[in-house]
């Protein structure tokens, strides 16, 4: 406002869809780090020979790009996507510092649904079970993404 921007304030969460649009934002931000890391380790593993034959072919920079660069890195990209939704998925602390699934439970996640109901209502059954469908969930998508792996390799 100082600046003549914009001429009143703005509340960026007004709403629990805009919370959890914030906590989205923030769980991707924190994924960052990894993520870049497991590319650079996939760019790292890439032989300089592969692209001084397409130079001498005369391949130009985005042919290069789409037919080396992608294609070997996408086993490393593949494998940060499969751990960060499973870290997605169990992340605990971004929502729980951020609105501890309020305002009104809107903004809960599996796990932090699974915590209030065992150590704030008392109810250790229920959030065991809650915790087996957590996994039962992340089960069959690691298991989808470990046949389409496999299948792949076939071919």
């Amino acid at each position: 406002m100082r600046l003549g921007i914009i001429d009143h304030a703005i509340n960026w969460t007004s709403t629990a869809g805009a919370y959890f649009a914030w906590e989205i934002a923030c769980g991707i931000f924190v994924t960052i780090p990894f993520v870049t890391f497991t590319v650079l380790s996939g760019l790292q593993s890439i032989d300089e020979g592969f692209y001084e034959a397409a130079t001498v072919d005369g391949a130009n920079y985005w042919q290069k790009m789409f037919q080396i660069t992608i294609p070997l890195v996408r086993p490393s990209l593949t494998v940060s996507t499969v751990l960060n939704i499973i870290y997605v998925f169990n992340s605990f602390p971004i929502i729980w510092t951020i609105t501890k699934g309020d305002p009104a439970n809107r903004t809960d996640t599996l796990v932090t649904y699974l915590y209030k109901l065992a150590f704030y209502n008392g109810k250790q059954g229920d959030a065991a079970a809650v915790s087996v469908i957590g996994f039962l969930i992340l089960f069959i998508c690691a298991s989808i993404y470990m046949v389409s792996v496999l299948k792949k390799g076939d071919d």
